[in-house]
């Protein structure tokens, strides 16, 4: 279900108006959804005793509105956010090494710590190597290893202090390119 759906449900069970509706859509995800929601509140009822839906029904359902409001979302949002899945995922599968890089290149994200980034990087396989004072450069980097010359066998090098200037390139392999 998306938020078009649920506004379109709002409108025809819970006799919303196209503004109420929308403003049930940009309620969802928002700081304070449920608040806004709960101020439409006695509209849906309203409209859904016109229908039919009374007691409980109608206190599911008002629950369900609630509950999707946390994670909803548009449905051509899915559809981006499903291109980005699928990316994301095929790199991390095809490049673990470089995706790890990519990421610790990004910080701070405020998702995943690098401690849990490079722990799970170490879990799929790739040999993360700690600062080398007189190695490592500020970015994480891919290096070659010794072995076969795959970049499954590549591994990515960080520090914990970011750029102090401007915008480095997304991943540098050094030697290894």
């Amino acid at each position: 279900i998306f938020q078009e759906q649920l506004m379109q449900m709002a409108m025809a069970v819970g006799e919303c108006s196209a503004e109420d509706a929308d403003l049930l859509r940009r309620a969802m995800g928002s700081k304070r959804g449920i608040e806004k929601i709960e101020s439409l509140r006695e509209r849906l009822y309203e409209g859904m005793a016109t229908n039919g839906i009374v007691g409980q029904a109608a206190d599911d359902m008002y629950m369900k509105i609630q509950a999707f409001a946390n994670f909803g979302f548009a449905e051509s949002h899915s559809l981006s956010f499903g291109l980005l899945v699928y990316a994301s995922s095929w790199i991390k599968l095809h490049y673990p090494g470089a995706f790890l890089a990519g990421l610790l290149r990004a910080q701070p994200m405020g998702f995943y710590s690098p401690a849990t980034l490079t722990a799970d990087a170490r879990r799929h396989g790739v040999e993360v190597r700690r600062p080398d004072l007189h190695a490592s450069g500020v970015e994480a980097v891919l290096e070659p290893v010794d072995g076969p010359d795959d970049v499954s066998s590549r591994f990515a090098r960080s520090t914990t202090e970011t750029s102090p200037v401007g915008d480095p390139p997304a991943v540098e392999r050094g030697s290894a390119a």
